[in-house]
């Protein structure tokens, strides 16, 4: 029987690494077996053994995300950034999975959001790797991905990642709250450029567009568009402009 739960030192930097290790060497099995099925506890759990007793590792991130050890386990590895290319295979294998048949540890649980959250969190370079992942899951029936969302636009606030993020979420990974409950300061005229751009940008990634949702968020974020223009930029839920000619805000005041 497969392995799903992991003795690991999260202050051990040798354990950390080993425990990636063994994930990656087993990752295709653990794809297949990590979920809870028919009611059998399952999923990936991560913890010390304390008098015969296995005892899960834990983190608060946010009151409505429950205390997964496996974000426990991701959050402290990322730290260290000679774990980063691990992880990255461990989210990348998962990508190729979802975009065959979803990979989730539980019902609310898509596997490998912890891990991508983590990175992102870490460091916000690895954001645009976090909404790469979003785009392989099903955020039709997202549970904790909003709340992810929201923790990474307090913790970096606005700048180019968060911007980038923010378009995806008003776009590609809009699921089914958008940019509704963000809590959006407001954008200078250089940021709202950007964000347009960026919006665009995301169109491109996104299987059917549906412009009048995308003018919505624009309105949100004080983004002012002739209504008609930016329709014009898409045809039959499809982008008419490519990544090499991008339009810019003023082409649709």
């Amino acid at each position: 029987m497969i392995q799903t739960k992991f003795e690991v030192n999260l202050e051990n930097p040798l354990s950390i690494a080993d425990t990636l290790d063994r994930l990656l060497a087993n990752i295709g099995t653990l794809c297949e077996t990590a979920v809870e099925k028919n009611g059998i506890e399952a999923g990936l759990r991560y913890g010390v053994y304390k008098d015969g007793n296995f005892i899960e590792h834990t983190c608060k991130v946010h009151d409505r995300i429950p205390l997964y050890s496996e974000l426990a386990f991701f959050l402290q590895s990322a730290k260290n950034t000679a774990n980063t290319n691990k992880i990255l295979k461990y989210v990348q294998f998962i990508m190729a999975k979802n975009k065959v048949e979803k990979v989730w540890l539980d019902d609310e649980m898509p596997m490998g959001l912890n891990a991508s959250f983590s990175l992102a969190y870490t460091n916000k370079e690895y954001i645009p790797d976090f909404i790469n992942f979003l785009r392989t899951v099903d955020m039709n029936h997202e549970v904790y991905q909003v709340y992810f969302i929201k923790i990474l636009l307090n913790r970096w606030g606005i700048c180019t990642p968060i911007l980038k993020l923010l378009a995806a979420r008003a776009g590609s990974i809009s699921g089914q709250f958008g940019l509704e409950g963000c809590d959006i300061p407001s954008l200078s005229d250089d940021q709202k450029k950007a964000f347009f751009e960026y919006l665009l940008k995301d169109s491109l990634s996104a299987r059917a567009v549906f412009p009048d949702l995308l003018k919505d968020a624009l309105d949100q974020l004080g983004i002012v568009v002739n209504k008609d223009k930016f329709n014009r930029l898409f045809n039959r839920y499809n982008p008419i402009f490519s990544l090499t000619n991008i339009p810019d805000l003023n082409n649709v005041k």
